[in-house]
């Protein structure tokens, strides 16, 4: 067994891309789950003094700036999604051709010495050497089979596909090749779903109930100054926050003279996508001047930077911008990660 690296961990907890090896990155999920299990539990005291139970504020609840945000953002929404096949056939090629090498197996040798001490065994690693393996596989596996079930493309279209691309890599290293193209396919399927998926708005009697805010099955608790903040502009006396930048944001929200009425959405409210239901972070309505009013949905993210966002969570955001898009022209939808981005979308 390996030890498992600090940053390693770190970036785990603050579900951080992990920078993985190109042969390792299709096992990202399953390693993620196995460093989370081998994490530490902290021993996570609370002050029983500090506890809240979160209650309706219904100065704000029943306010006409905060029913007129939630009937700008209530209604729910359906889609299809629309792609040319040869196309995206056509671009599997490019990205297989261009991304996948030449590349052998390796052997690779440690040798370690192991001490008893006092806290236990400790191991120092004296010597490690890698060989190449550059001999070709004798017995090629059923690659068409397993793309086929690991992908549901049909078999005409792999084999249009396996055809016009270099399969030496298949002969020199057949595990690692079929775990690229599964990659490679998969990621260019993921990506002509999201730009090919188009959003259209229900009728009128389709959308979320205002009193979502008041049918949680539990009550929601929190502690103060760990993860709830006092509010006199959100449907509750007090928002609960996940991460330092929701925060940041929410108390920049309270302190703002121009956001009027802020709401962390509840957890029903969802938007419908292929990739799985999506909960937006925040819907907030901005006052300028008391005559123009702006109304968003925001998402928090400690990054807007697609490299450092999961691509499941990247695309379900691409989303969730093409269902609101398709509600009504003045919803803006963003990613911000700090107060500031406002006023830069404000002004776009």
């Amino acid at each position: 067994m390996g030890k498992v690296s600090d940053d390693l961990i770190d970036k785990v907890k603050n579900n951080q891309p992990l920078g993985l090896p190109l042969d390792l990155q299709p096992y990202e999920s399953a390693i993620v789950e196995k460093v989370k299990a081998i994490i530490p539990k902290k021993t996570n005291i609370k002050d029983k003094s500090k506890e809240r139970t979160l209650k309706l504020n219904k100065q704000v609840y029943l306010n006409q700036d905060f029913m007129e945000l939630w009937n700008k953002i209530k209604y729910k929404t359906t889609y299809d999604v629309r792609f040319d096949s040869e196309a995206l056939k056509v671009k599997i090629v490019e990205r297989v051709k261009g991304q996948i090498k030449r590349e052998g197996a390796k052997i690779i040798y440690r040798k370690a010495a192991v001490a008893q001490k006092l806290s236990g065994l400790e191991s120092t690693e004296k010597y490690v050497d890698v060989i190449a393996v550059d001999e070709k596989a004798t017995y090629l596996p059923d690659i068409l089979s397993f793309l086929q079930n690991e992908t549901q493309l049909t078999r005409n279209t792999l084999i249009d596909i396996l055809l016009k691309v270099d399969l030496e890599p298949l002969r020199v290293n057949p595990q690692l090749f079929m775990e690229e193209v599964l990659k490679i396919i998969n990621e260019v399927k993921l990506e002509f779903l999201v730009d090919g998926i188009q959003y259209r708005r229900l009728d009128d009697q389709e959308y979320y109930i205002q009193e979502l805010f008041e049918a949680e099955d539990t009550p929601i608790k929190g502690y103060l100054e760990s993860n709830l903040l006092e509010s006199t502009k959100s449907p509750f006396d007090y928002v609960r926050y996940d991460s330092t930048v929701e925060s940041d944001l929410a108390r920049s929200f309270e302190n703002s003279t121009n956001v009027k009425v802020y709401a962390k959405l509840p957890p029903k409210f969802k938007v419908q996508t292929p990739l799985g239901d999506y909960n937006p972070d925040w819907a907030l309505l901005w006052e300028q001047g008391g005559d123009t009013k702006l109304y968003f949905v925001l998402e928090s993210k400690g990054s807007k930077d697609k490299l450092k966002l999961r691509p499941m969570e990247y695309y379900k955001i691409k989303c969730g911008q093409k269902h609101f898009d398709a509600l009504e022209p003045s919803i803006k939808y963003e990613v911000v990660t700090q107060y500031s981005d406002m006023i830069n979308i404000k002004e776009d």
